[in-house]
């Protein structure tokens, strides 16, 4: 499991959205990083993209990942 962060918001991606994630493990380039531009440069008008992106912001909010 790790982090991203996307609209100023920490997001914990287990294996499992991992295992869901179109992209496939593209999203492990943004572990502990902040993804917010590339989430909306690949995914522009994706309504799908953007609920789930609320919904794991509810859901899977998390704080900032401990230094490395």
């Amino acid at each position: 499991d790790f982090k991203i962060k996307v609209d100023g918001k920490w997001i914990l991606i287990t294996e499992e959205i991992l295992s869901n994630h179109p992209g496939g493990s593209a999203i492990t380039t943004y572990k502990n990083r902040d993804a917010t531009t590339v989430f909306k440069t690949f995914h522009p008008g994706s309504e799908k993209a953007f609920k789930q992106l609320e919904f794991l912001k509810k859901y899977k909010g998390t704080d900032a990942p401990a230094p490395e």
